[in-house]
């Protein structure tokens, strides 16, 4: 895969995110070596992968949990009038 090819749209349409997906590919090969060479056994690479996985979902419910207590405003008519 060239520079050329990560630049594009992929088949989902957002520019860029298949070098994401080599990264997270790359992270998860990292994590099970790193399992594998601390003299665990291969059957913990799934562990460590679904470790992984937990700590992403629970990111995601933190990150909803503090939306609904610290909503944004993000749009303009969440603004208040502006008195001229």
């Amino acid at each position: 895969m060239n520079a050329a090819q990560l630049s594009k749209p992929d088949q989902s349409g957002q520019p860029g995110s298949a070098w994401l997906s080599l990264l997270a590919l790359a992270m998860g090969a990292a994590a099970g070596g790193a399992a594998i060479s601390a003299g665990f056994s291969y059957a913990a690479v799934p562990i460590v992968g679904a470790l992984i996985a937990a700590s992403g979902l629970a990111l995601v419910f933190l990150q909803i949990a503090l939306q609904r207590r610290y909503p944004q405003r993000n749009s303009a008519r969440d603004l208040p009038p502006v008195n001229i």
